[in-house]
């Protein structure tokens, strides 16, 4: 009898777990939960990466927290697998990744509107993945998300690598470097502009200074020139120059001042540099802060974009000949021209590493970084 009730129970046991993987059978056949194209595409990114997700199937998901998200970051020879975390953050941190967003319609940016937090069949979830490591361009990438019911979808991806534009003074040229260093081209300026020194850019268009005649000249994204205008006629030598697409700022050497204009040029502000700061060169901007170089104490000042200094830190002894200066907001660059060469810090000023230029890029002045 004992023997007998056992089979019993077993048999139902066994009833219960079929009938339970039939219901997970059937839920995983009405997942599909696709990536960008039903595939690979190109995700670009600066510190964290976008991924598109569009729920195809006949099932609603919530509780993200409980999704496991795998990323193989791939440079040859390396491969870095990590787990990141679900995190409620807008901004997630180092291995953590947040829904960023759910649509209706991703490209219209129109949000979805049948509850708040559930990934509906026919909307677009957008992922927001940080990973720990450091993306430097021709990373290829897979990130795999698997559901608490089982169901798992791969998305391959590449981080195209950024470029530097760097731009000489004697030769009336801007080179162009990809972020590991590799030359990729040059183009030839204005005539006009044979004194160019700070370089900026913003979306396709970039601006360089001129100290001779005093102007701003802008350039379209293959250096066919657009439209000049006239510095402030106190901003005497504009060394460096630099924009977050709403203001442009002008280094001024003679008198230590920062200049600041409007997008078509013309003259809003100023502010006088710290006492220290007396042979401004370049200067860069993340938005929030500038950072001015300053060639004869080799040092790099920092202002809010008010004026108020902020900070400084002192640059490389190598880097004892500094022009021009760039940040994406993460690191900053400066470029030198005693090398040539172009010098890495991060934002609290530890140098990280230098590239030399090429051989013709021999007066290096101003220098900008695209955005991925």
């Amino acid at each position: 009898m004992t023997f007998g009730e056992d089979m019993i129970d077993t048999y139902s046991i066994l009833t219960n777990r079929w009938d339970t993987l039939n219901g997970e059978w059937e839920e995983q056949s009405n997942t599909l939960v696709s990536g960008p194209d039903g595939g690979a595409e190109s995700i670009t990114a600066t510190s964290t990466v976008r991924i598109p997700l569009t729920n195809k199937g006949r099932v609603a998901f919530e509780e993200f927290s409980k999704w496991d998200v795998v990323l193989e970051l791939q440079q040859d020879p390396n491969l870095e697998v990590t787990y990141p975390t679900y995190t409620t953050s807008s901004s997630p941190s180092v291995n953590e990744w947040t829904v960023e967003g759910i649509y209706l319609d991703e490209a219209a940016t129109i949000d979805e509107n049948r509850g708040p937090d559930i990934f509906n069949p026919g909307e677009t979830l957008m992922m927001l993945v940080n990973p720990t490591s450091t993306m430097a361009g021709r990373f290829y990438n897979r990130a795999t998300i698997s559901t608490p019911n089982g169901f798992t979808v791969a998305v391959h991806f590449y981080v195209p690598p950024r470029e530097f534009y760097v731009v000489d003074s004697a030769g009336a040229k801007v080179y162009r470097y990809e972020e590991t260093s590799t030359l990729l081209g040059s183009s030839d300026l204005d005539p006009l502009n044979a004194d160019a020194a700070g370089l900026a850019k913003n979306g396709s268009d970039f601006w360089t200074t001129d100290i001779q005649d005093d102007e701003a000249y802008k350039y379209t994204s293959v250096f066919t020139t657009g439209t000049t205008w006239a510095f402030d006629t106190a901003n005497l030598r504009a060394e460096g120059i630099t924009t977050e697409g709403t203001n442009i700022w002008t280094a001024e050497f003679q008198t230590n001042e920062v200049f600041m204009y409007d997008m078509i040029g013309t003259y809003v502000s100023k502010f006088a540099l710290t006492s220290a700061n007396r042979d401004a060169r370049g200067i860069a901007t993340d938005g929030t802060y500038l950072w001015v170089v300053d060639d004869k104490d080799s040092t790099v000042y920092k202002y809010t974009v008010a004026g108020a200094l902020d900070s400084s830190f002192p640059l490389d002894s190598g880097n004892a000949s500094a022009t021009g200066i760039t940040t994406d907001g993460t690191n900053i660059w400066v470029v030198d021209s005693g090398g040539p060469s172009v010098y890495k810090y991060t934002l609290g000023g530890t140098f990280k590493t230098s590239f030399d230029l090429d051989a013709a890029n021999t007066d290096p002045q101003g220098i900008v970084i695209s955005s991925r």
